[in-house]
């Protein structure tokens, strides 16, 4: 099947994956174009090219349950290749700019909860990162950055990746309905990948309410010896148990936790948690929550 020539149509374009084998070598590709054309052992790296033989696309990768084609083929647009090749003519090398947060594209019934018309939702944070420096927090929604509009995950992937590293930029966020500007000062990727703490084993309280998890304070000796958080960590609840199957549970709460704001509210020890789940009702809570090197968004869906 080496050296073919196959056919098909552009079937959707702006395509976002993570392609690659394993955890610690899968790369985000952003704004990809996808083909139903075969893409045959040896296809990749080829091009993607229209009736006129002009290329429109690198191809890259498919998707496929059996590792035959599926008919489901990705290419990198023509314009992003011409990019990376004037970087590497000029420079010898591709520099990406980096901000060190995970953003997503709003769901439409989501932009009426953050009273915006469009943006990209801030869903993990990186500590000691660019944006953690500027003030950017999980659940802030990116709706500009130099006053370019920010429509969705792709806007913003693609625009801070063509920064230069020492770039400074301005950034508008919507934070619980309110617009803020922040300055941020672009940095570069690092290949560090940030990884969880392993979960421990505390005597915890038994785990209680509609989330089914169990909060400890850190200044709990017992927690603190067995989660060992930086010093520079001075509030939010610990989380020491999590009920197999309970709504905190399916979300992918984690014994080691930390809960640092809850339903928009901040979150300063276990009580505040607990005060907090009283007042729930059905639907959807969002926590920011610091796991390892991260803070992170979690969603829990309460019945």
């Amino acid at each position: 099947l080496t050296d073919t020539m196959t056919s098909g149509i552009i079937s959707s374009l702006h395509r976002n994956q993570q392609i690659g084998g394993r955890a610690n070598d899968a790369r985000y590709y952003s704004s990809l174009l996808q083909a139903d054309a075969s893409v045959n052992p040896g296809n990749s790296g080829g091009p993607l090219v229209d009736l006129y033989g002009r290329v429109v696309g690198i191809n890259v990768a498919i998707e496929s349950p059996s590792g035959a084609s599926a008919g489901i083929g990705f290419a990198i647009p023509a314009n992003t290749a011409k990019y990376v090749m004037e970087q590497l003519i000029t420079n010898g090398s591709v520099t990406r700019g980096f901000l060190g947060l995970s953003p997503r594209s709003l769901e439409y019934s989501e932009r009426a909860q953050y009273k915006v018309e469009a943006g990209a939702l801030v869903t993990s944070i990186q500590l000691n990162s660019p944006a953690d420096k500027a003030g950017i927090q999980v659940e802030d929604v990116i709706t500009s950055f130099n006053g370019k509009k920010i429509v969705g995950e792709t806007d913003l992937r693609e625009g801070i990746s063509r920064l230069k590293p020492g770039s400074e930029i301005t950034i508008e966020v919507s934070r619980e309905g309110q617009s803020r500007t922040l300055n941020a000062k672009i940095g570069a990727p690092t290949d560090t990948i940030a990884t969880a703490k392993p979960e421990q084993k505390v005597q915890p309280d038994a785990p209680q309410g509609k989330l089914g998890v169990a909060v400890g304070d850190l200044s709990d000796e017992d927690v603190q010896n067995e989660y060992k958080f930086a010093q520079s960590v001075k509030r939010g609840a610990v989380v020491t148990e999590v009920t197999p199957g309970s709504p905190a549970a399916d979300a992918g709460l984690k014994s080691g936790d930390l809960i640092l704001r809850m339903a928009g509210k901040p979150v300063n020890k276990a009580e505040d948690v607990k005060a907090i789940a009283r007042l729930l009702k059905s639907g959807m809570v969002n926590l920011a929550v610091l796991r390892g090197e991260q803070t992170v968004l979690v969603s829990i869906e309460l019945d």
